[in-house]
């Protein structure tokens, strides 16, 4: 049995390994699955087609009383984003510990929360549960949820999985039941491209794609003011946020471009008709393609990440908001695996150390705090909904 180490040594090992979301995480999962491979917890290795990817399923073996529904998962996700900016201060693959404070790639998003989950397993391995502790750890989050959907359509079922969450994304230890959906979409202009020299045989796409981000401007400040039900979850952006990310055509300054693309994200609230959305966007398109001949446009649905909305009653809300002392459950406008476990009759809440704020920058870092807060509220969680 690998020899347990402190939450800060744990959270230190994982942050150096590059799991960046563009390489294989089989090395950090691997060595996770060996410190994990401990008296008393069952593994499993949910790989993807290529064997590239694998998604850990740990289950602390209990007296499980004959309720399927009983006991946590604690899930986060294995992969970070890229760590190329220029102002980090420290290695990014090396923790760096400050007197108050962890610092590293993933530190915060989320491999702190990850250190935490996996030491409260296996210290929970040692007790007498009465119902079980599932950890489920996550590739590919950060591209789009890819991860925990392969493990919904694959999830072989060798046990069944509790019905309450907690995904550990950094909330600041807020309790979340809220998230807004996220998704992408390519809108193709397709024109013909010709020598600049004789542009009555070409038909220029950039122009007709010009008037549809016009259009789609038009249509992200008319969704900006519209209230929205369950806006009040979302204090910041209390409305459909659209946002005209990317624009490429052209190939040369004596060519007439003969495509163009544009990419759009939205971010959807729960309970919005997202197939309805995805038609007003292509009306905007259509709207900017009208006035131009020899044009064909086609819109793409690139990436579609659900919402999430888990009741305030739900048993894992209010077990969290009365450790929290909070009166409740809040929401947040980035997406999560937490949307993708609902899909699976699982109650998942979002809770976890660290800030929003700092995800995804360089000097990302983890407040030690807030690091040791949270071990704590995960052992009463799982006293709470494991022992009882």
């Amino acid at each position: 049995m690998t020899t347990a180490l402190t939450d800060a040594e744990l959270l230190a090992k994982l942050v150096a390994f590059d799991s960046t979301s563009h390489k294989s995480n089989v090395p950090i999962a691997t060595y996770i699955a060996q410190y994990l491979e401990t008296g008393g917890i069952e593994i499993v290795r949910n790989f993807n087609a290529e064997q590239s990817k694998v998604n850990i399923i740990a289950r602390v073996v209990g007296t499980e009383k004959n309720i399927v529904s009983q006991g946590l998962i604690l899930s986060g996700h294995l992969d970070v984003v890229p760590a190329t900016e220029n102002e980090w201060e420290s290695d990014p693959f090396e923790l760096h510990e400050t007197s108050d404070a962890y610092i590293g790639r993933g530190a915060c998003d989320m491999k702190g929360f990850v250190a935490l989950a996996i030491n409260t397993a296996r210290q929970a391995a040692h007790q007498r549960l009465c119902y079980p502790l599932v950890l489920m750890l996550t590739f590919d989050e950060e591209l789009g949820l890819l991860g925990a959907q392969h493990l919904a359509n694959t999830w072989p079922e060798p046990f069944p999985l509790p019905k309450s969450a907690i995904v550990g994304e950094p909330t600041s230890l807020r309790v979340v039941r809220a998230h807004k959906g996220c998704m992408y979409i390519n809108i193709h202009v397709t024109g013909q491209s010709a020598h600049s020299a004789q542009p009555h045989l070409g038909a220029n796409a950039i122009i007709p794609a010009a008037r549809i981000v016009t259009e789609l401007d038009i249509l992200r400040r008319r969704w900006a003011t519209q209230p929205i039900e369950l806006g009040e979850l979302f204090p910041e952006t209390p409305y459909l946020t659209l946002d005209v990310a990317r624009i490429q055509g052209g190939s040369a300054n004596n060519i007439i471009p003969g495509y163009c693309q544009i990419t759009v994200g939205l971010r959807s609230l729960p309970e919005q008709d997202r197939d309805a959305l995805i038609a007003e966007i292509e009306s905007a398109m259509r709207r900017g393609q009208a006035k131009t001949p020899n044009i064909d446009c086609k819109l793409e649905v690139i990436a579609n990440s659900p919402p999430l909305l888990v009741s305030a009653d739900s048993v894992i809300c209010q077990t969290m908001c009365d450790l929290m002392s909070q009166k409740s459950a809040a929401g947040v406008s980035y997406a999560t695996d937490a949307a993708i476990l609902q899909t699976m009759g699982i109650d998942p809440i979002i809770w976890g150390p660290g800030s929003i704020d700092v995800a995804h920058k360089p000097n990302e870092f983890m407040p030690k705090n807030e690091f040791a807060q949270a071990r704590r509220i995960l052992d009463m969680a799982v006293e709470r909904f494991c022992t009882q």
